[in-house]
């Protein structure tokens, strides 16, 4: 049986929250029997529910952080190599912090559990748990009505571990957290983003259906009858086919003159003009905007939305990572030069973000990427191997320190300055030298004339 407990929220979410003008023509009576239908002993099967005790976690190869060609991807292969130093206070293993988060989300201390499954994400993006730790992260959330925080962890879910089994229920649940905070258009946009991404998933009948309730909410019947009509005609054997079948009848006998025909016109993107005049969006939507567009390939429209929080909302505890969105979609276009303007900015504007060490590290590869196009951009190795010396210094317990000092090394190298480049290859292995990128600059040492 398929796990329709989402729904059942949807119902109770747009009971409660809805706008009169959004239901102004629904029978007051249409639903009443779905509220208790769906409400009725089957709270155990909302999508992503962990089973009791678990399965074994998985995940594959991560692609964030982050997934533009040439990141470094290590220490992946690196297990004797933790991202804090053994004597670092309050040091835990994955393998403790994996443990202590269970056993918080078996007693329902949700707030414990958020904290260790969140600080194993944090410490061990690597970890072969991580994305089960980060998907329970956000059913923990849930569970607090943190809607938001739950946004983070399960988006985190879709970019960084894109291979874990339930990754489209976290997209899926991403669409049904804006609903729950009234940002119709935001889940619109995560919905239509999941019905393209995910048309195999278990869930794809009822993000069409959430679909048509929330384009109700918004009154756009058009484009709710074009979702409930999917659901009837292509997911016949579907749970929630007599539901839309009794809205899409509903829409169609109030609003005849709408095209009877199908499949109908796709309906156009949204949003078709933007800024947007009426309403005037929060940062915590523009920036889910944005994000939806990026995870869509609308890369323009991405920039557009991180630009426009950034310019309304500067103080915004959104504004920094917002800019840092900003260019890591200019990497995904691989336009390193406009992406390297904007983690430069990052790095004036924001010197004391948490995410200052991706900014610098960014910058430098940025600046690597520029040198590698032509031969008469050598100069940019200099700039690249600055910043990748800054980083190394300012975060040397970072888990990408041992590959930005081998790229300081390669920087050198290829600027021509051999004995340069050997003293940060020997400085590899000497401070990481259990490291992936110690093997490489072991090589590099043995080959280098």
């Amino acid at each position: 049986m398929k796990r329709c407990i989402p729904l059942a929220f949807l119902v109770v979410a747009l009971a409660t929250f809805a706008l009169p003008a959004g239901w102004a023509v629904e029978d007051p009576h249409a639903d009443a029997g779905l509220s208790i239908d769906l409400l009725h002993g089957r709270v155990d099967s909302y999508p992503g529910q962990p089973s009791y005790p678990p399965g074994p976690p998985t995940g594959g190869t991560p692609t964030y952080p982050p997934s533009y060609p040439g990141y470094p991807s290590q220490p992946p292969s690196n297990p004797g190599y933790p991202s804090q130093p053994p004597s670092y206070p309050g040091y835990q293993s994955a393998a403790q912090l994996y443990q202590d988060g269970m056993t918080a989300y078996r007693r329902a201390d949700y707030r414990a559990a958020v904290y260790y499954f969140g600080e194993l994400v944090s410490r061990y993006p690597y970890d072969s748990r991580a994305g089960e730790a980060c998907f329970l992260a956000g059913e923990s959330a849930r569970q607090l009505n943190q809607y938001y925080q739950e946004i983070d962890f399960y988006r985190r879910v879709t970019y960084q571990y894109s291979t874990f089994r339930k990754v489209d229920e976290a997209a899926y649940n991403i669409g049904f957290c804006l609903v729950r905070v009234n940002d119709y258009y935001g889940a619109i946009n995560e919905f239509r983003s999941f019905t393209a991404r995910y048309v195999t998933s278990h869930l794809i009948d009822n993000a069409w259906y959430v679909l048509g309730r929330t384009y109700e909410q918004v009154n756009d019947r058009q484009n709710a009858i074009a979702a409930y009509r999917t659901v009837v005609y292509q997911y016949p054997n579907s749970d929630v086919i007599n539901q839309a079948r009794e809205r899409l009848q509903h829409l169609e006998s109030q609003y005849p003159g709408y095209p009877p025909s199908y499949p109908p016109t796709y309906p156009p993107t949204y949003p078709p003009t933007y800024p947007p005049t009426q309403p005037t969006l929060s940062d915590r939507e523009l920036y889910d905007r944005g994000h939806s567009e990026l995870v869509r390939g609308n890369y323009a429209n991405a920039i557009t939305y991180f630009d426009e929080l950034v310019k309304q909302y500067p103080n915004s505890a959104l504004a920094d990572d917002a800019t840092l969105w900003k260019a890591k979609t200019y990497l995904e276009q691989r336009d390193y030069r406009n992406a390297g303007k904007v983690f430069a900015q990052f790095k004036s504007r924001y010197p004391g973000s948490d995410l200052l060490p991706e900014a610098i590290y960014g910058l430098g590869w940025c600046h690597y990427q520029v040198g590698l196009t032509n031969a008469s951009q050598r100069s940019y190795f200099q700039k690249a191997a600055a910043e990748f010396i800054e980083f190394t210094t300012r975060f040397g317990y970072h888990h990408w320190a041992p590959e930005a000092m081998f790229l300081a090394g390669e920087c050198y190298e290829r600027y021509g300055d051999i004995n340069t480049a050997r003293s940060y290859y020997r400085e590899v292995l000497q401070r990481y030298p259990n490291s992936a990128s110690a093997m490489k600059a072991r090589d590099k040492l043995n080959n280098l004339y």
